[in-house]
């Protein structure tokens, strides 16, 4: 066959007749397993999502006292701003003409399906790990003991050397002020995950006002990240709180979740102590049979610090009909994740954290017509994916954040 830019598109359609399959997106990515996607997320300006600002008043032991008492609905919504993450994938020009001199169209159909799935597991990793952050970008921090005049990097937690890879470019960020340091972006060049280092083509002194402790983002992702559930759910908020449009410090617990420090305690009462702090807070719309999503590392933490019969393994119910494996302990239920940043959980409602999107995606991006192109200046098939959405709460209220020990393993 002739293989052109329509050939393509007769492949692509032929191996995903229905699209992605959602379940494929999702699998082994516990916290996008878990949360609802939406699919409504189509206007540029904002998804709006209520905020459950004040219980309903008029309240009254007479008629004339539930009237006088009467407060009206405010009103206040979060601006869910819509948020655009791309993934680029290529196929070597090589593997085209390779195809098509040598009468194998199999080449071609592998190739396709190889860079394709690629990408796609790509993207929906970023989603999933995004889904712990802030539009920050933030991905890890610089140790605070960290030299800044070297190019090699050394970052704060050891666990968070997962979140970069070879050919990455990076900046640093403010972790204060959230803003990336002036300066160009670096590549990472290589990642040694035992000694929680990355080597990169530029110090962080390259970095003006470059300092330890700096966040590590990646390029352009800085301020145009996900809202994930570390802005949803922030271990503080000020007087001047504005999140999305929402002062979130007239009621913080019902706006911002509720956050627990328990990095003193022993790990198992720490957890007694903040379901205890969320039922004080929050009330009978605390939902404490929700799981907890967990470092690996913290999690082992706790199976080790109980006898192996305390300890059952179970399956919870998804939105995906996946089945989400989890473990039960005493009268804590918890999912590990390796996205999870290390030495914190979340216990996450069933319905308190969603992921939208621009209809299915991600998915191939074919608003110029096509899906494929072939860019002669480079010489290969080209593809994009696109997620057009973010992520936010419907119920804050319904998410426990928690500061744990710091793990020995």
């Amino acid at each position: 066959m002739a293989l052109d830019n329509s050939t393509a598109q007769y492949v692509f359609k032929t191996l995903y007749s229905d699209g992605f399959d959602p379940k494929s997106l999702v699998r082994k990515k516990p916290l996008l397993q878990w949360c609802e996607h939406k699919t409504d997320f189509t206007s540029a300006r904002g998804m709006e999502i209520p905020a459950p600002y004040v219980n309903p008043q008029g309240i009254g032991a007479t008629n004339a006292a539930a009237s006088s008492n009467e407060v009206s609905g405010k009103g206040v919504t979060f601006l869910l701003p819509q948020r655009s993450v791309y993934g680029f994938g290529a196929i070597n020009g090589s593997v085209v003409r390779n195809a098509v001199n040598g009468n194998d169209d199999s080449q071609f159909i592998n190739a396709m399906e190889r860079e394709v799935d690629g990408a796609t597991e790509s993207i929906a990793v970023e989603l999933h790990q995004r889904m712990y952050g802030t539009n920050t970008g933030i991905r890890a921090y610089l140790s605070g003991t960290a030299a800044i005049t070297t190019t090699t990097w050394t970052f704060a937690n050891v666990e968070d050397v997962q979140f970069f890879e070879p050919g990455m470019k990076v900046v640093l960020v403010n972790p204060a002020t959230g803003a990336a340091r002036v300066g160009s972006a670096v590549t990472v060049t290589s990642v040694d995950p035992d000694a929680g280092t990355m080597v990169c083509s530029g110090n962080p002194n390259s970095f003006t006002s470059a300092a330890a402790g700096d966040g590590i983002a990646r390029d352009s992702m800085v301020g145009a990240d996900l809202d994930g559930l570390s802005a949803w759910c922030p271990t503080t908020v000020s007087g001047s709180d504005s999140f999305l449009g929402v002062n979130r410090s007239v009621y913080r617990s019902r706006l911002a979740g509720v956050y627990s420090d328990i990095s003193n305690d022993p790990i198992r009462s720490g957890f007694i102590k903040a379901i205890a702090k969320a039922e004080q807070q929050v009330g009978t719309m605390f939902d404490a049979d929700s799981p907890f999503f967990i470092h690996p590392k913290n999690l082992a933490q706790i199976m080790q610090s109980v006898e192996q019969a305390k300890i059952v393994h179970q399956e919870l119910d998804d939105k995906f009909g996946i089945g989400l494996k989890a473990v039960k302990i005493m009268d804590w239920t918890f999912v590990r994740d390796a996205m999870c940043p290390v030495n914190t959980a979340y216990l996450v409602g069933e319905d308190a954290f969603i992921r939208a999107s621009c209809g299915s995606q991600p998915k191939l991006d074919d608003s110029g017509g096509n899906e494929f192109f072939m860019n002669f200046r480079t010489g290969v098939l080209e593809f994009v994916l696109v997620h057009d959405g973010n992520c936010g709460s419907p119920a804050p209220y319904n998410i426990l954040r928690c500061s744990l020990p710091t793990t020995a393993l």
